[in-house]
């Protein structure tokens, strides 16, 4: 059963058997959504959810998926980043699961427009790139092993990557994803999170349209990989036509949802 919350027109507590499951903050700018997600995980004991929970969520909810079909886009806490290490490229993908993470966007507000990816601190690049983040582990997940279903399942952060100059990499080119495209596109494993999540997505893109849903959207970071500069954007996806893409999203007119999604534990009802 979904509610909507207290003086709002489109942000909603789900439940399930008398537990909050689920909760999906109003369409609205980067950082005022981001704060209602934030207080709204406070109450419920909820996450803010990165892609992999976002989409096992919709899967687990079908209820869910109908609040969300509607809406401009659900931002996430998962990023696209693109750098060098010793002389190669590499394409990852981050999803920092229950992991308190810095906020990038939000120090880089002035800085921003929609399309600017924001730069990653040099120190943070190589450490990350050695399995830590802020002092803490996180586990570096080879596309290969992704594709295989072989990531963390506990809400434990992780890090998807290829090396661009070396290992098999299957690309997409062009701003758009017909189905068979979306199966084949090895980015979106690492966007999805897993083999399965990548193929529970595609799904989810074309199961209700898939005659008159030719294609979606396809805007990804991939093309910065030759910049010297390790740099990131924040992952969001279109539940139905526009698709995948990594944005900026912090200019005034740009909105978007956040949403928390059950990791297993009874939730406490907001205040």
């Amino acid at each position: 059963m979904a509610d909507k919350l207290k003086g709002s027109s489109n942000s909603y507590i789900l439940r399930s058997k008398g537990d909050v499951v689920a909760f999906v903050t109003n369409e609205c700018n980067y950082n005022d959504a981001r704060r209602q997600a934030e207080l709204l995980s406070q109450q419920t004991g909820l996450p803010v959810a990165d892609l992999p929970r976002l989409i096992q969520g919709i899967v687990r909810y079908p209820e869910l998926n109908k609040i969300l079909r509607p809406t401009l886009q659900v931002c996430t806490r998962s990023s696209e980043r693109v750098g060098r290490r010793r002389g190669d490229r590499f394409y990852e993908i981050w999803h920092p699961g229950n992991l308190a993470i810095n906020d990038s966007l939000t120090r880089n507000f002035r800085r921003c427009d929609l399309q600017t990816p924001i730069p990653i601190p040099k120190t943070e690049w190589e450490d990350i790139g050695r399995g830590y983040y802020a002092g803490q582990p996180v586990m570096r997940v080879h596309l290969e092993a992704a594709r295989s279903d072989d990531v963390p399942r506990d809400g434990a952060p992780y890090l998807i990557y290829v090396n661009m100059d070396k290992d098999p990499f299957k690309v997409i080119t062009g701003s758009t994803l017909k189905y068979y495209d979306a199966r084949e596109d090895d980015r979106l494993i690492m966007f999805a999170g897993s083999g399965t999540d990548r193929d529970a997505l595609v799904e989810l893109f074309f199961s209700e349209d898939k005659e008159n849903l030719d294609s979606v959207g396809n805007y990804l970071l991939i093309s910065n990989g030759h910049s010297k500069q390790p740099v990131e954007r924040l992952i969001w996806v279109h539940p139905y036509g526009d698709g995948i893409s990594s944005e900026t999203p912090l200019l005034p007119r740009v909105t978007e949802h956040f949403v928390g999604v059950d990791a297993g534990h009874v939730k406490k009802s907001p205040s």
